[in-house]
């Protein structure tokens, strides 16, 4: 399992190219979607020679808006699983600060946009902060934030890809398809039967089916061996569901759907988050349908489950409190979300897999295993040390719940949900998010950690 900063840095090393030319058309009422974005001096915003610019001839670089909740979007250039968005520079609402592009950060301030309809139908393009600066265009150089006045070089129009707001307009280019190759089948009013002829009957096609929250592509020959892909739709959904139950619905990440991709890289990991979306190796999608269909469905969710609480910490709870490793947290709310769907005792047992000391040496290990938070000093407060630290693995949290039961950690969960939704941002120090978590836990149980 990898995290996000190991997609990171594989996309970085990723060349986007795009596979279509779009048909663009003007909007009045903005959604998430695929669009071009144009100033009304008649430059478009798009990537140039590596950084943000504007170009007269860049009509087919497309932007993806995505919602980050309280009328605010995410703005990804090219491509969504190319994890890279419009960014305010380091954060600084002053006059005349640079905008780029920047991978994905959790610093919602930097990287999400306000779009304010203009009377002639354009837009201002702000940033989140009070002074309600504006995306300026500087001709071909990088823009800047400015005071809005009303300026051509502050009107941009926004045309929608292909009139769609779909996912499928800018499907990912690690699946390495274009628009015309997919087809989407919607799951809601299918049966297992009338799925598996609608994925069997598309040959041709790169084939995803759309749940409740869930959108699952697997490769043809995957979904053929599948007799049920309806169930199997229905049971990712269950597992986001229960995810977003525990959180208290507060993870306002998930306005639109979480993608399920297959990674065609014969070098990707097994399977790995980022952002909004979750993707699985080739060797991977493989191996959960031979799990699925042999009646193994922990071996087959397990590793479902765990992408989709990756996504829950890092972004619908922006990493306040996740510790060194990573790991851990996620993985908790994979066995409740399993449970639900009838593999609690299985996804104890795999709990119990988890090693102790990660790769530190027994010794380093044995130093402090066992030890209570409160009880290390503050040059044992590191993250090397806290990296062994039972308060972090996956295994002292299952005991918490064992102790105090799921209500106390729907209480934490739930507020951490509701911080970051209320723009709480992720100290860079990992010694302030312990602290977080070890404030908040102490509260939902009621007791002195």
């Amino acid at each position: 399992m990898k995290t996000t900063k190991n997609l990171i840095a594989l996309l970085i090393c990723i060349a986007i190219v795009t596979a279509f030319v779009p048909v663009a058309t003007a909007v009045d009422t903005l959604t998430e979607g695929a669009y071009t974005i144009r100033s009304q001096n008649g430059l478009y915003l798009a990537e140039v020679n590596g950084s943000l610019g504007c170009s007269a001839t860049s009509d087919d670089f497309i932007w993806h808006l995505v919602s980050a909740g309280d009328g605010a979007f995410f703005v990804y250039a090219e491509d969504l699983l190319r994890n890279a968005l419009l960014d305010l520079n380091n954060d600084w609402d002053i006059e005349g600060n640079t905008v780029g592009i920047f991978s994905y950060t959790g610093y919602l301030a930097a990287q999400t946009w306000l779009f304010v309809l203009n009377s002639d139908g354009s837009y201002q393009i702000r940033t989140v902060h009070d002074s309600g600066r504006v995306i300026t265009e500087n001709g071909i150089q990088q823009p800047t934030i400015q005071t809005y006045t009303g300026a051509n070089s502050q009107k941009w129009t926004l045309s929608s890809v292909d009139g769609e707001n779909d996912y499928t307009s800018f499907m990912n280019v690690i699946i390495g398809t274009t628009k015309s190759e997919i087809i989407t089948h919607i799951a809601k009013n299918e049966t297992d039967a009338s799925l598996k002829n609608l994925l069997t009957a598309n040959p041709d096609k790169h084939n995803m089916v759309e749940g409740e929250y869930v959108v699952l592509h697997l490769p043809n020959n995957i979904w053929a061996k599948y007799t049920d892909p309806k169930t199997l739709i229905d049971t990712y959904d269950s597992i986001y569901r229960a995810q977003l139950e525990i959180t208290g619905g507060n993870t306002k990440v998930y306005d639109g759907k979480l993608f399920f991709l297959t990674d065609h890289n014969p070098n990707a990991p097994y399977m790995y988050a980022s952002s909004t979306l979750c993707a699985a190796s080739l060797s991977a999608v493989e191996n959960n349908s031979n799990f699925w269909e042999a009646g193994d469905r922990i071996s087959a969710l397990w590793g479902v489950g765990h992408e989709i609480g990756h996504v829950m910490v890092n972004i619908g709870m922006g990493k306040l409190f996740e510790g060194y490793d990573g790991e851990s947290w996620n993985n908790v709310l994979n066995v409740y979300s399993l449970g639900q769907v009838g593999l609690y005792d299985e996804a104890r047992q795999w709990v119990n897999q988890f090693p102790g000391n990660y790769g530190y040496s027994n010794d380093e290990y044995l130093q402090y295993a066992g030890r209570d938070y409160d009880e290390l000093n503050n040059e044992e407060r590191v993250s090397d040390i806290l990296a062994v630290n039972t308060h972090i693995f996956v295994k002292l949290p299952m005991l918490l719940v064992d102790e105090y039961g799921w209500d106390g950690m729907r209480v934490f969960f739930s507020k951490t949900a509701q911080d970051r939704a209320s723009g709480m941002i992720a100290s860079p120090d990992i010694q302030v998010r312990i602290d977080y978590m070890v404030v908040n836990l102490s509260k939902a149980y009621n007791m002195d950690l």
